[in-house]
């Protein structure tokens, strides 16, 4: 997986990465829905290398989970 150039002007690759996601929502009534979603809640890291995947490690990436509350009302 080709993603563009590092900052040393190198192809880079991407390493093979999964996050876990989640969502819950809850019907309140039949037109209030609440509800709350987590983003990479297992903070995984994003690791590039240099030229190829055996080579150099030149980025790793440390994305934060995200956690989203919400509601919808429908008239």
């Amino acid at each position: 997986n080709s993603s563009g150039s590092s900052t040393l002007s190198f192809p880079v690759v991407t390493d093979d990465r999964g996050q876990l996601n989640a969502s819950v929502n809850y019907d309140v009534t039949e037109n209030f829905i609440v509800g709350i979603e987590g983003v990479n809640l297992t903070e995984e890291r994003i690791d590039q290398y240099c030229v190829n995947q055996d080579a150099l490690l030149c980025f790793v990436g440390l994305p934060d989970r995200r956690i989203s509350i919400g509601a919808s009302y429908r008239f």
